[in-house]
């Protein structure tokens, strides 16, 4: 009953459901695989390769913000899906061919998965209008985001290791191509949704010719990605730019709403600190907890050498493992009147992150005192908590986000921003992840002690603020 409740529109449902799927799946696989090929496969210095990682990562959340901009004034939500998954398609077979693509490829599977992201998460909220009903929907719908983040590194990671980099990275390609013909035969279970831009452009010439000016420009954008790809230190200074523009941007569009829409937006830009903090902790899975995991971890079970790239995919499995868990709490809370706001939610997820940091720096605590390689089973429960911990946060902030509270004509550019956060965060976790490294040029593992140690403090500070706020905002409304 409760499922069906969810999915009752069956079609719109599960062909959203895995064009995210198909999205985390190629752009999880392609990042943890990254830091190998790098290191393994290019010679890159850990140091450089970090950052390579951090700029996939930083352009691809850096598009989200350009595509919710598209998807508003050109494209609208279903094009905008539709766009994205050919471009990361493209990017797929751009790394199957030789010579020196790879940066062509990154550019094309980065750009393609900002612009489907956030488009495909709005369109996916266009199914409902109860606030609360969507809320439970995005909870399932991100299993479809940590389903693909949980799959992609284990078959990229076990393809590379039995039969190359390159056919690891041609698995995508058969799934994005079902999809495709999935949505053609059922595109007109989409009729009316998010088939027009929400705040149309007005300049008349572009408006009559958008279906020309939008690939044409998205191509010029991938055209600047392949050229920032070869200085990242230049990614930096781009989304710090575009960050200020869309907040400038939001801020300047808030002027026409009713008192209740700004505040909504405000409430909502309040929240972006909140998601840059977390997934500057949560993205070190894809660098140094990953070499942590293959240097320091004891990884043979029954025999079998667990692969480091598996670690990439550990939080996704819990997260998978308790998302119908969650959501059926929070049902069970609904329905007898009890129900947490966003903040006591986003305050508990980042309670949980301090834990699995905690136990993450008590992981190096073994290996540096005992001189013993840290259990698996403890390095796990990090992951545990901090999969937890994006399991209470995220799925609150995107539905807030496609609330019906929010101004329709900036949703998608909201929606871009949370992700765009995200680029920030990613910047960040790999200037993080270079700070365990030692004079020798390699991680240590005093220095993964040391930043755990510091990101688990700060998380916990930031958990406690937000429960004074949550406290301050109660005694204020009584």
């Amino acid at each position: 009953m409760f499922l069906s409740k969810i999915t009752r529109k069956s079609k719109p449902f599960y062909i959203l459901f895995f064009s995210e799927f198909m999205a985390r799946f190629s752009l999880w696989g392609v990042q943890t695989l990254l830091i190998f090929y790098l290191t393994m496969n290019l010679n890159f210095t850990q140091n450089h390769s970090y950052l390579v990682v951090g700029a996939f990562t930083s352009l691809t959340f850096t598009s989200s913000i350009i595509g919710g901009y598209i998807s508003d004034k050109l494209l609208g939500f279903k094009k905008s899906v539709l766009m994205g998954l050919m471009f990361i398609l493209v990017g797929n077979i751009l790394l199957l061919m030789p010579g020196d693509v790879l940066f062509s490829g990154l550019a094309c599977i980065s750009f393609g998965a900002g612009l489907l992201i956030p488009n495909n998460a709005n369109l996916f909220g266009c199914l409902y209008t109860d606030q609360v009903e969507k809320s439970e929907a995005y909870s399932l719908y991100y299993i479809a985001t940590q389903s693909g983040a949980l799959l992609g590194p284990i078959v990229y990671g076990f393809l590379s290791l039995k039969f190359g980099w390159r056919p690891a990275f041609s698995v995508s390609i058969v799934g994005l191509g079902i999809w495709l013909i999935l949505f053609t035969l059922a595109r007109k279970s989409f009729a009316g949704l998010g088939t027009n831009p929400t705040n149309p452009v007005k300049n008349a010439i572009i408006q009559k010719h958008r279906a020309i000016f939008a690939p044409v420009l998205c191509i010029l954008i991938i055209g600047a990605y392949y050229l920032m790809f070869q200085n990242t230190g230049f990614v930096k200074f781009v989304f710090n730019v575009i960050g200020f523009i869309a907040v400038v941007y939001i801020l300047y569009s808030t002027r026409v709403f009713e008192k209740a829409a700004r505040q909504q937006v405000y409430k909502i830009l309040l929240m972006i600190p909140i998601v840059l903090l977390f997934f500057a902790c949560a993205y070190q899975i894809t660098n140094s907890l990953l070499i942590f995991g293959q240097n320091y971890v004891h990884r043979d079970i029954f025999g079998y050498t667990i692969p480091p790239a598996f670690f990439a995919s550990a939080e996704p499995i819990f997260i998978v493992i308790l998302s119908p868990f969650i959501t059926k709490f929070w049902d069970v809370l609904d329905k007898r009147g009890f129900r947490l706001n966003v903040l006591s939610k986003i305050a508990l997820g980042i309670f949980s992150t301090a834990a699995s940091f905690m136990i993450f720096r008590y992981s190096g605590f073994i290996v540096m005192h005992y001189n013993i390689q840290a259990p698996l089973s403890v390095f796990l429960l990090g992951f545990l908590f901090l999969g937890l911990g994006e399991l209470l946060i995220m799925p609150a902030i995107m539905s807030e986000v496609s609330s019906e509270a929010t101004p329709s004509k900036i949703k998608g550019t909201l929606m871009g921003l949370v992700f765009l956060s995200l680029a920030f965060s990613s910047y960040i976790a790999s200037i993080l992840a270079t700070l365990t490294i030692a004079s020798n040029g390699e991680s240590s593992i005093m220095g993964f002690e040391m930043v755990y140690t510091e990101l688990a403090i700060l998380l916990a500070a930031v958990g406690a603020f937000l429960v004074i706020v949550r406290v301050l905002i109660k005694k204020r409304k009584n």
